[in-house]
């Protein structure tokens, strides 16, 4: 009886004993992923439909991966909004990831071997919706809605609640306006 309870408590403490470093964890696979990109299309929604920026930019690349490299990730959920802008990776000219922040706090990932929507907290999601908007075509400012609501939200520094009527911006509005509508 002692040896089974034994074995137990080893067995247990294995499960339980943190990833060793350099481990394939999502954060080092999203980072890999994104250092392994050569272009990227990032997609923003805008009131005339979506609009495109494509580019070519290892330094924006590596930002982006110190960003997922640095942050911890606790799977969610799916919650079925599409959110904006979308970060789509390339490499030679073959898509091998997605990446998208819903809610201000959530990372959706699509890649080869993580896949789904992962709490990473506000701190991440506005380092990667800024790095994204750093990358916008065109002189004029962030506008609410431009880039789909929640990232629009994001963007005037609110602290994201669960969605309501009474919590948008209104579409259109410059991005440091909020609506109660």
């Amino acid at each position: 009886m002692r040896s089974c309870f034994l074995a137990f408590v080893a067995i247990g403490s294995l499960l339980a004993a943190p990833a060793a470093v350099g481990a394939d964890t999502p954060a080092k696979h999203l980072s890999d992923i994104v250092q392994e990109a050569d272009s990227v299309t990032i997609e923003f929604y805008s009131p005339s439909g979506k609009d495109e920026v494509a580019f070519a930019d290892k330094q924006w690349l590596e930002r982006l991966a110190g960003v997922l490299e640095r942050s911890s990730y606790t799977a969610q959920g799916h919650c079925f909004c599409t959110s904006y802008p979308q970060i789509h990776l390339y490499r030679k000219n073959e898509k091998i990831g997605t990446l998208s922040v819903h809610h201000g706090i959530k990372l959706r990932a699509y890649v080869s071997r993580v896949s789904g929507d992962f709490l990473v907290g506000a701190a991440v999601g506005k380092a990667i919706v800024d790095l994204a908007i750093e990358k916008k075509k065109g002189s004029q400012g962030a506008r609410a809605n431009d880039h789909g609501c929640h990232a629009a939200c994001y963007l005037m520094n609110l602290e994201m609640k669960p969605p309501t009527p009474n919590r948008h911006a209104v579409r259109g509005a410059p991005a440091m306006v909020v609506a109660h509508l």
